[in-house]
């Protein structure tokens, strides 16, 4: 067991960015189609760029995982659990929020191309989360999302 942080990146990334610019650093929008077109303005660029660094940096290992969250109403909850067993697709997350909420993971499946919540995916978080914490049975859903992140197995260093 071990101390960590964790960042609401809803909260965390907005503020960010206003003490940037508050701070003067440049934000420049555009639209590229190679990392090699920013090289010569730029010593570092760090690609944060989701399921497109698989056509941006030209990285055929860049893999679509599907994925599954809910949250749940848990004012009482202020540690958060990471339990991930590698040989299996599920894992567990239970990950508190600042204003009250959980959020309760998940699945990651390769190639599954799917946006809809699906239901038996919930009853397994549900009770993946309780076999950590007997009372998530009884706390009111407020929320179901998925999405698709990139997913490789090695990371990309250049």
């Amino acid at each position: 067991m071990y101390v960590s942080y964790s960042i609401l990146c809803s909260l965390y990334l907005p503020w960010l960015m206003k003490n940037i610019e508050k701070s003067g650093v440049p934000i420049i929008e555009k639209v590229i189609t190679s990392l090699e077109d920013l090289l010569t303005d730029f010593h570092v660029v760090i690609n944060c760029a989701g399921l497109g660094a698989a056509d941006l940096a030209n990285d055929k290992q860049v893999k679509p995982y599907f994925g599954q969250l809910m949250s749940v109403q848990a004012p009482w909850l202020n540690h958060f659990i990471i339990w991930d067993k590698p040989t299996i697709d599920s894992h567990v997350l239970i990950l508190p929020r600042p204003d009250g909420s959980v959020v309760l993971g998940g699945v990651t499946i390769p190639d599954l191309n799917s946006t809809q919540v699906n239901p038996d995916i919930t009853s397994d978080i549900i009770d993946g989360a309780s076999r950590f914490i007997p009372n998530m049975r009884k706390c009111t859903k407020l929320s179901e999302w998925t999405g698709r992140r990139p997913y490789r197995k090695k990371i990309r260093v250049e």
